[in-house]
């Protein structure tokens, strides 16, 4: 069995295991206190827009009409997908120029755009991990539309400003109506209103051959997955919106969590209000979108918002300090070497850099991802393994806290639960190591060799240095060739654990520990136990970590 293929074994539901979790612990909040935090409409001009769309009766517009028609008396869940991107389209055009306080957008030219049935372009990088997923709607520049050559679009992740899932479970025509009905507007020609007619029943379900049953929360979650993994690092976070029937929920995710609005607003009955969200959304800029801080900043041949959303990192730079000269040192990224799949938790992502060191000259890596603040730095407990006496360890250069997740968006949340972790950008920099799947592409002669290095590192960190690992993979193990001889190497300590007394890590996080396909079946099963009342977690123990490395040998023969 390959690497590669080894890591299919867990990934045959459509859905991530963790996004079924992570879906439903996501974080509720009122309404307008997410437009407030996210898209910057708080309810003085929520106010004033809605008014503002009221007076000049935007609903009476013929495109809108239209669209809402075409909404409401659609008998399949397909056919509503087109009337809610003409409805949104209209409402921006409507808005530019003349909606108070905007007179363009951020991004030129932001579009609504069906994309279902086409699926949404995956990374090769990802192969079997990642999933075939096709967003009913999705917000892009309209410069993306112009060059697609497909009438539904043939869009990459990183094209993604925000995702729709809709979902359909009964006919609207009978809400339409009343509606129109409460605002003394005339009714539509009962010729088009095809869903009134013989059973005259209100809120008719739709036929069981037009619905799709899938959870459109765990739909949405999953689009939200391959918009973090998919788009090398590029997004902090990423939004998307839920559309059951008339009743629309918006999501923010980031690698803290999900937050989701706890209220619903209606397309038909709120539409001032839906209208004055959907131009808010075209109102934002590349931070509202999930660009990253300032810290790490676009090649000045690429500034924002012009070349908002990019596809890669590479060109970006950022500033260090060198730890035992303070000397200031610039990095340049070059090309991605790995984006993890995942949603919420570490998202590590690796590039290639150079630097303007007048010391560092060797090859190196910089990798990024979100920690739990609460957790040992990777670089301190690698320093503490070395200064006890273990080897096969990573040499670490230089390092650095980037942004606080507190400090953006999650700040305007106002989220102050037990539950919550706050967590940290945090970049390291390290020598370039070699991966696995190079050495053992053709022979696995060296296996032997790689097993007792690394159960004599993972004993030693244990017993010299009173650190677990706890995330052994192929991955996480990389090699160097040393005077003529292989060394290899145990990366990626963000799982790693200083122990008390007893064996237990001093500091605990909500972190899972383990690469799914490569750990012990007693940690999988605790797991899925985890929530059940009255149960008794787990300890991770050394005899673990030597477990998941005889699943990476298996995986390697």
């Amino acid at each position: 069995m390959s690497l590669e293929s080894s890591l299919t074994v867990v990934h045959t539901d459509p859905v991530h295991p963790y996004i079924r979790r992570d879906v439903r612990i996501a974080e509720q909040i009122p309404f307008d206190v997410w437009i407030a935090a996210v898209l910057k409409l708080d309810k003085s001009k929520l106010k004033s827009w809605i008014k503002f769309i009221k007076k000049h009766r935007w609903h009476e517009d013929s495109v809108i009409e239209e669209s809402l028609t075409q909404f409401a008396t659609a008998e399949k869940e397909t056919e509503r997908y087109e009337p809610l991107a003409d409805l949104s389209n209209r409402i921006l055009d409507m808005a530019k120029g003349h909606l108070p306080g905007v007179d363009s957008y951020p991004i030129h030219n932001i579009k609504i755009t069906r994309n279902d049935p086409a699926a949404v372009n995956c990374i090769p990088e990802h192969g079997p991990l990642g999933s075939i997923r096709k967003p009913d709607l999705l917000l892009v520049r309209g410069e993306k539309l112009e060059t697609s050559g497909s009438d539904f679009g043939n869009f990459d992740w990183t094209d993604v400003l925000k995702f729709s899932e809709v979902k359909a479970f009964r006919t609207l025509a009978e809400a339409y109506d009343q509606m129109k009905s409460d605002r003394r507007l005339p009714f539509t020609d009962p010729q088009t209103l095809k869903t009134r007619g013989k059973t005259g029943k209100r809120h008719r379900s739709m036929s069981s051959a037009s619905l799709v049953t899938a959870d459109g929360r765990l739909q949405a979650g999953g689009y939200a997955l391959e918009v973090a993994a998919c788009t090398y690092g590029t997004r902090l976070f990423c939004l998307g919106e839920v559309i059951e029937d008339d009743k629309v929920s918006l999501w923010y995710y980031d690698a803290a969590g999900i937050v989701r609005t706890r209220e619903t607003i209606s397309i038909i009955h709120d539409f001032e209000k839906y209208a004055a969200i959907v131009v808010a959304f075209g109102c934002c800029d590349p931070s509202q979108f999930g660009a990253l801080p300032p810290v790490i900043r676009p090649p000045l041949s690429s500034p924002y918002p012009e070349n908002f959303p990019p596809r890669t990192l590479k060109g970006y730079s950022l500033e260090m300090l060198m730890p035992d000269t303070n000397e200031r040192v610039t990095l340049t990224l070059q090309d991605n070497i790995f984006t993890q799949y995942s949603l919420v938790g570490r998202r590590t992502f690796l590039y290639a850099i150079k630097t303007n060191s007048k010391t560092l000259k060797m090859p190196l890596i910089a990798k990024f991802s979100y920690q739990v603040t609460a957790r040992r730095a990777e670089q301190e407990l690698v320093e503490i393994a070395r200064k006890a006496g273990v080897e096969h360890l990573p040499e670490v250069h230089l390092w650095g806290d980037l942004w606080d997740m507190s400090e953006g968006v999650r700040a305007a949340f106002h989220i102050k639960s037990e539950d919550y972790e706050d967590r940290v950008l945090r970049g390291l920099v390290y020598s370039k190591y070699r991966p696995l799947k190079e050495l053992f592409s053709e022979s696995c002669d060296l296996l032997p060799d790689m097993i007792d290095q690394m159960v004599d590192c993972l004993h030693d960190l244990r017993y010299k240095a009173n650190i677990l690992h706890r995330d052994i993979s192929c991955n996480n193990i990389m090699y160097e060739k040393r005077r003529g001889k292989i060394r290899f190497i145990l990366i990626d300590f963000d799982f790693a654990a200083v122990l008390d007394l007893e064996g237990l890590p001093v500091i605990r996080s909500k972190d899972r520990t383990g690469t799914l396909p490569f750990m012990a079946i007693e940690l999988i099963e605790d797991m899925a136990n985890s929530e059940k009342e009255g149960y008794k977690r787990i300890t991770h123990r050394l005899l673990h970590d030597l477990n998941h490395c005889s699943m990476l040998q298996y995986g390697i023969l």
